[in-house]
């Protein structure tokens, strides 16, 4: 079963760590298996992980960035978790949603503490495609 609010949780946790984006504190926080796992990283940008697993069986990404501000997504391969079982959930502050403009699609926007979490989903009768934690934008 996969846990939307401890991911959640974790991902904030990996975002807010002075070694962001570490491939071992990501796997830590969200006891992911990497293993296995197809992992890219550079010295200053971005870090890809393909063919995770996360809670023993369900097949994830994951990317991780600094620029131009901190980010860190969790996605969902071949994703078999319906909407439908958080449709109605609350996952922080300030929540609402915004429909695609190009399919049934939406995201369900809200605070992650100070960040900004966002759930994606194929559709109301479609599943969860990702989850990610960012940084909020800057103003100047």
């Amino acid at each position: 079963m996969v846990n939307i609010p401890h991911i959640l949780a974790g991902l904030a946790q990996a975002l807010q760590s002075s070694d962001f984006p570490n491939v071992d504190t990501i796997a830590t926080v969200l006891d992911l298996d990497v293993s296995g796992a197809g992992i890219t990283k550079t010295d200053h940008g971005p870090l890809g992980i393909r063919n995770a697993q996360l809670a023993g069986d369900v097949e994830v990404g994951v990317i991780g960035a600094l620029s131009p501000r901190r980010q860190l997504v969790l996605i969902f391969v071949d994703s078999r978790i319906p909407y439908s079982e958080f449709a109605g959930a609350v996952f922080g502050a300030d929540q609402r949603i915004q429909h695609s403009k190009f399919s049934q699609g939406f995201a369900v926007l809200f605070d992650v503490g100070e960040f900004c979490g966002i759930l994606t989903a194929s559709g109301p009768d479609g599943v969860v495609e990702t989850l990610s934690v960012e940084a909020p934008k800057t103003t100047g």
